[in-house]
C-alpha cells in the first residue's frame, strides 16, 4: 500500500509547489481537487469489489494492541513519520528562505526528492525480504544523517550537494514507509487486517502531528532547529527498531 502512497506523496508536493509558483495557490488547490475527483471516479470504475471475510471488530483491535511486538513497531512508526513530516511539511520555506534556493529550483529539488522516492521503492523490492531490519535501520540512519546535515550546513551548501541530500532523504523515507508496513504484515500473520488498520491510523495521525509540531518548532527555532529535531527523532526510532526481533523471511 505505502509504496504507492510514498511515491504519490513525494511527487505530489513538488507538483503542487510548481503549480502554485506559476499560477497561484488557488489554482494549485483547484488542481488537487480535480485530481482527487478523477481518482475517485477511476476507483469506482476500475477497482474490483472485494468481499471482506470478516469485519474487524473491537475485540480484534484490542488483541493487536496487547501485542508487545506490534506496539514497538507502532511506536517507532509514529516517531519516524512524525519526525519526517515535522520537517518535510516546511521544506519549501527552508529551501527558499534559509538555503537561498530560487523558486524554480525549489521545484526541481522537490522533484529530485520524489524521483529518489520511486528509486527507494525499487530498493525495498530487492532488499526488504532479504534483510528487513538492516535495510530499515540503514534507511532511518540515512534520513537522520541527511536532516542533521541540512540543519548544520544548509545555509552554505552548493546546489549540487543540497540536491543530493534532498534526494537521499526522499529515497530513505520511501524505504521507511514500505519497510514498516512490511514488518507489520510479516509479524501480524492472521491478524494482518486489524494490525494494518491500526498502523494506517497511527501513520495518518503522525502526519498531522508532525505538521502541528513543525509549526510550533518553526516559530521558536527556525528551519535549522526544525530539521535538527526531526533528525534526532529519526535516531531515536533507530534505537527502538534495534531492540525488536527481525521478522522471519517469506512469511507474507
Amino acid at each position: 500500500m505505502f509504496g504507492g502512497v510514498s511515491a504519490a506523496s513525494v511527487l505530489g508536493v513538488p507538483l503542487a509547489t510548481l503549480i502554485g509558483q506559476s499560477d497561484g495557490w488557488r489554482f494549485s488547490f483547484g488542481a488537487i481537487a480535480i485530481l482527487c475527483f478523477a481518482t475517485a471516479l477511476a476507483m469506482i470504475v476500475l477497482v474490483p469489489h472485494v468481499k471482506a471475510e470478516a469485519p474487524v471488530g473491537r475485540k480484534a483491535l484490542a488483541e493487536v494492541l496487547r501485542r508487545n511486538d506490534l506496539k514497538a513497531i507502532y511506536l517507532a512508526t509514529a516517531l519516524v513519520v512524525t519526525s519526517h513530516f515535522t520537517a518535510f511539511t516546511y521544506i519549501e520555506p527552508f529551501l527558499s528562505n534559509t538555503a537561498g534556493v530560487s523558486g524554480s529550483m525549489v521545484a526541481t529539488l522537490l522533484f529530485s526528492f520524489g524521483a529518489a522516492g520511486i528509486a527507494g521503492n525499487v530498493v525495498t523490492a530487492v532488499y526488504l525480504d532479504k534483510n528487513l531490519k538492516t535495510t530499515l535501520i540503514l534507511a532511518m540512519a540515512t534520513m537522520s544523517a541527511t536532516l542533521i546535515c541540512l540543519a548544520t550546513f544548509g545555509e552554505s551548501l552548493a546546489i549540487g550537494l543540497l540536491m543530493a541530500l534532498v534526494a537521499l532523504w526522499g529515497m530513505a523515507i520511501a524505504i521507511i514507509f514500505v519497510g514498516f508496513q512490511t514488518w507489520i504484515l510479516k509479524i501480524a500473520e492472521n491478524a494482518a487486517m486489524p494490525a494494518s488498520a491500526i498502523y494506517v491510523s497511527i501513520f495518518n495521525a503522525a502526519i498531522g502531528s508532525g505538521a502541528i509540531l513543525g509549526s510550533w518548532v518553526l516559530g521558536h527555532t527556525g528551519p535549522m532547529g526544525l530539521l535538527g529535531l526531526a533528525g534526532v527523532g529519526g535516531m531515536i526510532s533507530i534505537g527502538l527498531v534495534s531492540l525488536c526481533n527481525a521478522p522471519a523471511r517469506n512469511t507474507l
